[in-house]
């Protein structure tokens, strides 16, 4: 499993991400395993740890709490990505929409897509989730 960057870990923290994971950014950046402690006596409240979830939970994250579905797909030229809403797959954004590289490798396509989706969030184009039957 891909763990997103500090940047991504720092963005999904600001916009409450607070799942259960093994690693955590400390204040000097450093990945480190959340050890001698079980999950549940992790102080999450210090301000120098940011929990650092794999892409695929945090994708599921934002599906859940945000509606929102991170894709990425191929090309003869490297990964593209774009970001829809999950229940209908009403596109949002995609790479298209910057003038950036096509990233060569599929995680890096995926947390570019994981970035643009939280800053969506964060800029309050996007709200919370409220799945109706």
């Amino acid at each position: 499993e891909q763990y997103v960057s500090f940047e991504t870990a720092k963005l999904a923290k600001e916009k409450g991400f607070d799942e259960r994971c093994n690693y955590v950014y400390d204040k000097n950046k450093t990945l480190q395993m959340i050890r001698n402690q079980s999950y549940e006596e992790f102080d999450k409240r210090d301000k120098y740890s940011i929990l650092c979830p794999t892409q695929s939970l945090l994708a599921r994250w934002l599906r859940e709490e945000y509606d929102l579905s991170v894709e990425v797909g191929s090309t003869p030229y490297g990964y593209t990505w774009c970001v829809c809403k999950a229940h209908n797959g009403t596109y949002i954004i995609s790479d298209e929409d910057y003038d950036e590289y096509i990233p060569d490798t599929y995680e890096a396509s995926k947390e570019i897509a994981l970035q643009k989706a939280l800053e969506l969030i964060k800029r309050g184009s996007i709200k919370k989730w409220k799945y109706r039957n």
